[in-house]
C-alpha cells in the first residue's frame, strides 16, 4: 500500500528506511531506484545513528525522484520550498511542486497546494484556487480538506456562501474524527444554522472534540452546560 511521506510537522526518520543499512540505500539510489532515492532523502531529512542529518542532500534526493515523475518525490520537495528546509523558502517553486503531485492525484499535495493558496504570499495566494483544490481532496476523503473547505463555505470566501454546504463537509470531517470539525458543526447545532437546532447533538459533538483534547471544543462543551444550567451528570435526562 502506497505510503505517502509527509514532512511538516512529521520527521520523516520513522519509516522502515532506517531499519536498512544506509550504504545499500545509497547504492539502490544511485543506481536509479526511485524508490530508494526516497528513503535516502528521508533519511537524510531525518538523521540518525547511520546518516547525519542533512536537509539539503534530502533535497537533492527528494528532486532526483520527483524529476523522474515520483509523487512522494514531489510532495516531499514541495514541503522542503514551502518550510524553506534544505532550500530557500519559495513558495512559487511549492505551488510548482505540490501541482505536480497534485494533477497525479496525491490527494496530501491536493490539499497542501490548497493551504498555500489560501494562506500563502500574495504572490500565490488564490481564494479560489484554494477552493477548488480542497474540493478535490475532500472528494478523496481528507478530513482536513473537507474542513477548510467547510470554513470556505461558510464564510463565503473563494465560493459562494453556502452554511448548508459547509455544515454537510463538516460532518463529513466530524465523522472521522476532526475535532475541529466537531466543534464547528456544533456550533451550528447550538445557533440552529443550516441544520435544526438542537443543543443535545451539539454538546454531543464538543464532547467529541473533547476527547481530542481540542481547546475550543472544551470551552464550548462547559459554556453550554452552564447557559443550560444542568450538570454533567443530568445530561443522561436532557
Amino acid at each position: 500500500m502506497k505510503k505517502t511521506l509527509l514532512l511538516g510537522m512529521l520527521l520523516l526518520c520513522c519509516i522502515p528506511a532506517l531499519a536498512e543499512d544506509a550504504q545499500l540505500v545509497i547504492e539502490k539510489a544511485k543506481a536509479g531506484d526511485v524508490e530508494a532515492m526516497i528513503r535516502l532523502g528521508s533519511m537524510y531529512y531525518g538523521g540518525g545513528e547511520r546518516l547525519n542529518q542533512d536537509p539539503a542532500k534530502a533535497a537533492v534526493w527528494f528532486r532526483k525522484a520527483a524529476m523522474l515523475g515520483n509523487v512522494q518525490g514531489q510532495l516531499n520537495l514541495g514541503m522542503l520550498y514551502e518550510k524553506g528546509k534544505g532550500v530557500p523558502r519559495n513558495h512559487t517553486l511549492a505551488v510548482k511542486w505540490y501541482r505536480k503531485a497534485a494533477d497525479q492525484g496525491d490527494r496530501d499535495a491536493q490539499y497542501r497546494l490548497a493551504g498555500i493558496y489560501e494562506n500563502g504570499p500574495k504572490v500565490v495566494k488564490s481564494a479560489s484556487k484554494a477552493a477548488e483544490w480542497y474540493a478535490k481532496a475532500a472528494e478523496q476523503n481528507h478530513p482536513l480538506a473537507q474542513y477548510k473547505l467547510a470554513t470556505l463555505y461558510e464564510a463565503g470566501t473563494g465560493v459562494l456562501k453556502d452554511e448548508k454546504r459547509a455544515a454537510g463537509l463538516y460532518r463529513m470531517a466530524a465523522d472521522q474524527n476532526s475535532p475541529e470539525a466537531q466543534h464547528r458543526l456544533g456550533v451550528m447545532y447550538e445557533q440552529g444554522r443550516a441544520v435544526p437546532k438542537d443543543e443535545k447533538e451539539a454538546l454531543r459533538l464538543y464532547s467529541k472534540s473533547m476527547e481530542s483534547y481540542y481547546p475550543k471544543g472544551e470551552w464550548a462543551y462547559y459554556r453550554l452546560l452552564q447557559r443550560l444550567n444542568i450538570s454533567e451528570e443530568e445530561l443522561a435526562n436532557f
